[in-house]
């Protein structure tokens, strides 16, 4: 029997090089992983750190959004405060308002109703010639004699024109209001108040007249007492023609409502004058329905004066 010997395999060109050469399979290994070590390395492992100018610039913007955010709560802060302190002043002129001035008042902030007196701004002082002069031509469209003061409507309703005839001299249009003899006077008017009448005190145990004023109470009145005071001392004041508002014109009305001219005896010139005047009724404290203010508080600034010669006309 013949056996036959086993073919060798004939290993292929490729497989030769590598088998006699296995020093360079590894070498090549070699080289390829240090080829991707190379590449990895060349990664950086944390971002690259910014210029210094670019950390400027948003160092910048972080402080001036801060300044913003700053700005802007301040602002609604203080619209919040002024919305706050505008409800109380609106509230206080309303209640102040009861009774007006004659001439017009200015409001400024931080102050009471002011009246500028500045007699050689001509603008000026021909305009509060005109108010004081338009509100007395006013009360002289009425019946003002004394046998007629008050008459009954024909609803029945009382009636009672104002006299305005017996106001000092001083404080008329042919006396320029006082202000050509540096005796200045302004018109205190009393606003129309449905239905609120002053109630006079009735000098008993539960009502009895303050002290302040017992002397000289009229029960006739809505009295008022009135002080000025400027920096350096109390000026002297003169009310006409009555020392408040006469009762048979309440409750006041838009026609021929009750009014006492206010005359400033004098004032110092460049000075800030403060006037407080008080009024006293039973029914007056803590009047909340109607809001009748127990005080009333106006400043006259005075810049200037005129001349004896001087006139408005």
């Amino acid at each position: 029997m013949v056996v036959s010997e086993a073919c060798p395999v004939v290993p292929s060109t490729e497989d030769a090089l590598m088998a006699s050469s296995p020093s360079n399979s590894s070498t090549e290994k070699k080289k390829t992983i240090f080829k991707k070590s190379k590449i990895v390395s060349k990664r950086p492992n944390h971002p690259p750190s910014r210029s210094p100018a670019r950390r400027i610039i948003t160092l910048m913007g972080i402080v001036c959004l801060i300044c913003s955010l700053i700005v802007v709560g301040i602002v609604v802060l203080a619209v919040l405060l002024s919305e706050t302190v505008s409800t109380s002043s609106s509230s206080e002129k309303s209640r102040n308002e009861i009774i007006y001035l004659v001439p017009r008042a200015t409001h400024f902030n931080n102050r009471p109703r002011t009246i500028v007196i500045h007699r050689q701004n001509k603008t000026l002082s021909k305009q509060q010639f005109s108010e004081l002069t338009e509100l007395i031509n006013n009360y002289n469209k009425e019946d003002d004699s004394a046998s007629s003061l008050c008459n009954k409507s024909k609803s029945g309703s009382q009636f009672c024109s104002f006299p305005v005839s017996r106001i000092s001299k001083d404080c008329s249009a042919q006396n320029s209001f006082g202000y050509n003899v540096k005796k200045p006077c302004v018109a205190l008017v009393f606003q129309e108040v449905d239905g609120w009448v002053p109630v006079p005190y009735k000098n008993t145990e539960s009502d009895q007249i303050p002290d302040q004023i017992a002397d000289d109470y009229d029960s006739s009145l809505l009295y008022m007492t009135c002080v000025s005071k400027s920096e350096s001392h109390e000026q002297d004041i003169l009310l006409s023609p009555y020392q408040g508002f006469p009762l048979r014109h309440f409750p006041a009305r838009n026609v021929s409502p009750p009014m006492v001219m206010l005359q400033i005896l004098n004032p110092p010139i460049r000075t800030d004058i403060l006037v407080t005047c008080r009024l006293w009724a039973s029914n007056i404290i803590e009047n909340t329905k109607y809001g009748i203010p127990g005080n009333i508080t106006f400043s006259l600034w005075i810049l200037s004066m005129l001349s004896n010669n001087s006139t408005y006309n």
